[in-house]
């Protein structure tokens, strides 16, 4: 999912249409890529980041998270780490997120 530059009502459809993938994919196991990089949040995208987490949680098995800066990275933390279920890692590189959403595999 794909983030990167965009703001919080961006971020709102972005997470709206990564809902109805998850969804429609209907498979068990499946393993997320985000990239944050110079992404603007609010409380109202961070909710609905929440809200999609709670949905998917039996769906997605791993979340990494590329690009976040030192504050989105605290909402994203603070997002994922209320919802129990799925393993995830902050603060990667793009290499290195994909290494270890294979290890998941």
């Amino acid at each position: 999912m794909d983030c990167s530059g965009l703001g919080p009502d961006e971020i709102l459809r972005l997470v709206e249409e990564g809902n109805r993938a998850v969804a429609s994919a209907g498979t068990s196991g499946q393993r997320l890529l985000i990239d944050m990089s110079d992404a603007q949040m609010d409380s109202e995208a961070s909710d609905a980041m929440k809200e999609s987490c709670k949905k998917s949680k039996e769906l997605v098995s791993r979340v990494a998270v590329v690009g976040a800066q030192s504050g989105v990275s605290r909402l994203i933390t603070n997002v994922l780490s209320g919802i129990g279920g799925i393993n995830t890692r902050l603060r990667l590189t793009v290499d290195e997120a994909n290494k270890w959403l294979a290890e998941g595999a």
